[in-house]
Formats: structure tokens, sequence, C-alpha cells
């Protein structure tokens, strides 16, 4: 019964291993929903602005370029952050795990906050959620970018605290990875919003 029983028991790190891939596949179909949504979205304003006869429309106020360039180089640079925090997490350096993510999270409101300047700056030009489509597409796009921005946020403030505190190297490592996606795939949504709503 000994043996019987003793080959019966699971061995935890393959509950681990196994909780891992679900809980990778769970995240891939998270953010590839996400994307989809995201596509429709975009489909939208390209197909908005290709049927458009001018586009912006006439008429409409110019949208900075400095503060949006500013804040794409802000979410660079935390994404980098992040990345060098895994390695640290990795390697068992905590305090610097915690500086780097932190400044990361300091990286994402300062995002934020600039692409709020941005939304008092255009309205106060003229370019409002009623003024026409561009401006409800410029302000949907965004703001849905922004709410996905605090979340992230969220994400890196439960990753900080959470992640050095787990018990083995899979999990800690598990814990920083999907933190990471998350952010990553906030900071892909973005450059593409950069691209096509102040550069193209």
């Amino acid at each position: 019964m000994t043996a019987v029983a003793q080959n019966q028991t699971v061995n935890p790190l393959h509950l681990e291993r196994a909780q891992y891939a679900t809980n990778r596949v769970g995240m891939i179909l998270v953010l590839s929903s996400w994307a989809m949504m995201f596509g429709a979205l975009f489909y939208s304003y390209g197909l908005l602005r290709i049927r458009a006869v001018a586009w912006p429309p006439a008429g409409t106020p110019e949208l900075p370029l400095v503060i949006p360039t500013a804040i794409t180089v802000l979410l660079g640079l935390s994404a980098w952050a992040v990345e060098f925090s895994r390695k640290a997490l990795a390697e068992g350096r905590t305090v610097l795990f915690r500086r780097l993510v932190m400044a990361a999270i300091v990286l994402g409101v300062l995002f934020l906050a600039l692409q709020s300047q941005v939304w008092v700056d255009v309205w106060a030009a003229g370019l409002q959620l009623d003024t026409d489509r561009y401006g409800s597409l410029f302000y949907f796009l965004t703001a849905f970018h922004a709410i996905h921005v605090i979340a992230g946020l969220g994400v890196l403030c439960w990753m900080f605290w959470t992640a050095p505190r787990l018990d083995t190297a899979l999990a800690r490592h598990m814990r920083a990875q999907f933190s990471a996606w998350f952010w990553h795939f906030v900071g892909a949504v973005w450059v593409i919003i950069y691209a096509l709503v102040y550069v193209l």
C-alpha cells in the first residue's frame, strides 16, 4: 500500500508546471481578445479615413506631436524597465527588481498625465467629442487605451508587491512574465495609435 500511495503522489513541480502552461494559454487568449477589440477600432479608423475627402477634416485643429512623441518614449523606457526587472527577479536581486518596477510605474503615470494634457489642449483648441467623427475616434481610441494603461499600472503594482514573495522560482517567473506581457501589449497598441493618429 505504501508503494502504491507513493506512486500516486503528485509531484508539486509537475503541478506547478501544468498550472504555468494553463495560465500561459489563458493569458494568450486574453491578450488576443483585446487585440481583436483594438483591431476593430483600427479598422474603423482606417475605413473612415479612406472614405473621407480630407483627413483630418477641414477646419480640424492640428494635433500636437511633441507630447505624443515624448510619451511614446516614456512607454518604451517603461517596457525596458519591466524587462530588466524580470531579469533582476530571476537573479534574486529583489531590491533592483522593485526599483525597476517602480520606475516603470512612474513612467506609466507620467504617460497618463501628459496624455491628459493633450486632451485638455485639443479640447480647448476646438476638437471635441461632438465635433465630428474624427474627434469621436480620437478621444475613443486614446481614452480606451488609457483605460488599459491604468489596468496595466495595477498589474505592475501587483507584480511589485507579490512576485518577490512567492515561494518558487517558477511562480515568480510566471507572475513577472504575465505582468510584463500585459504591459508590452499596452505599449505595442500605443505605438500603432501614435502612428495612425499623430504621424500618418
